[in-house]
């Protein structure tokens, strides 16, 4: 059942990718798709690991979210140059433009949410553990799954997200053995990326 889930939440994010690279608006398309692998997470009880985190561990995990939104800051001025690094975050932030912020902030908050829940939570937590038993090992799987799930975006800017957030936010679930951290560095990060966005995308909004 375990692989059954990974491989089909990597399918059904494969497609949802491949919808938004057809003409579909990120916004009607991601977001319900996250939105049911949350729920899928939740109907297997990974939302009492978040209800049941500790105060430190939504520190340690806002904490994260900032140092990640400061690096990502930093990478963005080190690429700037790279034409096809521009083009691909402008093309990012442009899907929000016709969208008022905070509908932006609230879609963007549900498809963080199914993600944290269904690979950080659920796949990293109680399923992965049951059948490979290593922490580390089982960061290892919900990172490359998390990561494959973003390929057929043929985006950089959501590759490089996919890459390095998913690097973090796996360390913090597997550093704390919740999903409550990882979910408050997702949500702290993609926040400040929406309300401060980089220069090469000023006045654009993105998830």
């Amino acid at each position: 059942m375990t692989w059954a889930l990974v491989l089909g939440g990597i399918v059904a994010a494969t497609i949802g990718w491949s919808l938004v690279r057809e003409g579909r608006s990120i916004w009607y398309v991601m977001p319900p798709l996250y939105g049911a692998l949350g729920i899928i997470a939740i109907a297997r009880g990974e939302l009492e690991s978040v209800v049941n985190g500790g105060m430190a561990d939504l520190l340690l995990g806002l904490a994260a979210g900032a140092g990640l939104f400061l690096a990502t800051r930093l990478a963005v001025v080190l690429l700037r140059h790279w034409p096809a690094f521009e083009r691909d975050a402008a093309q990012q932030y442009a899907s929000g433009d016709a969208l008022s912020k905070p509908t932006v902030l609230a879609l963007s908050l549900v498809v963080l949410g199914g993600e944290e829940l269904f690979w950080r939570g659920w796949l990293q937590g109680s399923a992965a553990q049951a059948d490979i038993g290593s922490v580390a090992a089982t960061a290892l799987v919900a990172w490359i799954g998390y990561v494959a799930a973003n390929l057929a975006s043929g985006n950089r800017v959501i590759w490089a997200g996919a890459a390095v957030g998913g690097a973090v936010w796996g360390a913090l679930a597997a550093l704390t053995g919740g999903v409550l951290a990882p979910l408050a560095s997702h949500a702290a990060w993609t926040v400040s990326m929406i309300l401060l966005p980089p220069a090469l995308a000023r006045g654009k909004m993105q998830p």
